[in-house]
């Protein structure tokens, strides 16, 4: 039997500080046992083979998203793509302000056994994650700048404004928060804690882009991501593909995977999807680049579990601003 759906909750958004300086990371939120170890890190993941370096027909045969893909011969593009790509995330992050945004959230399982083409998964989450939402929340990005640096802080409250954290014991909460940050992996003091591989270019999301894969280096994280499952805590490591705009080297999308399964918990795969767009805001001169939607998917067990979130309505946040919903 698969785990109680209230036993997990995913913190993508522990890596948080950006700075222009080389700044480290840090946790934004409370968790409930301590961040994992240097020594849980190793353990958990020193075995991993990421999909980094697999042969290109492996990774597209691990990846179908990758179909499509014009392969580049060589990696000479690869530093200053990721130059520039740091360069227009420290372009954007002091254009975000505090924002308040309606988030949506639809909820699925179903047994693994009906998902073993990649085709008939993409089939379900459309036909069961775009019908009526599970859960309707009020999602907050709040900037702070600090000696060091700009940092992100990402919430979630109840239609009454009351803060909710994804790791409380209660099965009808969304299962994770830190999707708006998950891009500060690309930022110049970020990245030496992942290795890169550019693939190729594809168009995505009505983009021409650059695509390349990645994955996180146990010996270079200093804070992970966190999984909490059971009342315990997990290193989470990632490994993925992100696709970024050719002309101005915005994140697209992001797709990241574990970087190795989790036994201990039975979890085989932890799949996070996130698609960004501008999003334009009243009083605001220009649209801000933020998140649309993020897919969600662990194949835990014989289950698999989606959530889809999607996020509309941003607005500049003050004390008392509130989204209005519909009826």
């Amino acid at each position: 039997m698969p785990l109680p759906r209230r036993c997990l909750a995913l913190i993508l958004g522990v890596a948080v500080l950006a700075s222009f300086a080389p700044a480290r990371v840090q946790a934004p939120a409370p968790v409930p046992q301590a961040p994992p170890s240097r020594e849980e890190i190793q353990r958990t993941y020193a075995k991993a083979t990421p999909f980094v370096d697999y042969p290109l027909s492996q990774l597209q045969q691990e990846q179908p998203v990758l179909h499509g893909l014009k392969a580049v011969s060589s990696q000479e593009q690869l530093a200053s793509l990721l130059d520039k790509t740091s360069e227009a995330i420290a372009t954007l992050l002091p254009t975000i302000p505090n924002l308040i945004s309606q988030e949506k959230v639809y909820r699925t399982q179903f047994p693994i056994a009906l998902v073993e083409k990649y085709f008939y998964l993409q089939h379900i989450m459309s036909m069961q994650l775009h019908q009526s939402p599970t859960g309707t929340y009020s999602y907050m990005i709040l900037s702070h700048r600090t000696p060091a640096g700009i940092k992100i802080d990402e919430y979630r409250a109840n239609r009454n404004q009351q803060p909710i954290a994804s790791q409380q014991n209660e099965s009808n909460l969304p299962g994770g928060y830190g999707f708006a940050t998950l891009w500060l992996l690309f930022t110049s003091a970020n990245r030496v804690e992942s290795r890169f591989r550019l693939l190729g270019s594809q168009k995505n999301e009505g983009h021409q882009t650059w695509v390349i894969a990645f994955a996180q280096d146990p010996d270079q994280v200093a804070y992970p991501g966190i999984l909490v499952a059971g009342g315990k805590t997990y290193p989470l490591l990632q490994q993925g593909i992100v696709w970024i705009d050719q002309s101005t080297f915005r994140i697209v999308r992001i797709r990241t995977d574990l970087l190795a399964p989790l036994p201990e918990i039975n979890m085989r795969k932890l799949n996070t999807e996130l698609f960004f767009r501008e999003a334009k805001i009243e009083s605001l001169p220009a649209p801000v680049w933020l998140p649309a939607e993020v897919f969600v998917t662990s194949f835990q067990n014989d289950s698999v579990s989606i959530e889809r979130h999607a996020y509309s309505k941003y607005q500049l946040y003050h004390v008392d601003s509130r989204i209005v919903s519909e009826p």
